[in-house]
């Protein structure tokens, strides 16, 4: 079950994506080793590994993170890295 419609979900992507203080960033070695040495440390499977680099960002850019990923955003926060909660705006 979604708690937003996905007409609604593409929606607020197409209007982030558009908003002035949006910028897309490149993925660093560094964050790819982040991620790996946490996958490792963690012992979890490398299917996790896009949640981590997503994480490895977020943390290195030192920028909150907005997801729709429940379990993204409990990792974040587990990590210390601010997050935006889509299903509490």
């Amino acid at each position: 079950m979604e708690l937003l419609d996905r007409n609604a979900t593409l929606s607020y992507v197409k209007s982030l994506l558009s908003h002035r203080k949006i910028e897309i960033v490149l993925v660093e070695k560094r964050d790819i080793l982040w991620s790996l040495e946490n996958i490792s440390r963690e012992n979890i499977s490398l299917a996790r590994y896009n949640d981590k680099i997503i994480l490895s960002l977020a943390k290195r850019l030192n920028v909150p993170l907005l997801s729709f990923d429940k379990q993204l955003l409990s990792q974040a926060a587990r990590k210390g890295i601010p997050i935006i909660n889509p299903y509490s705006i």
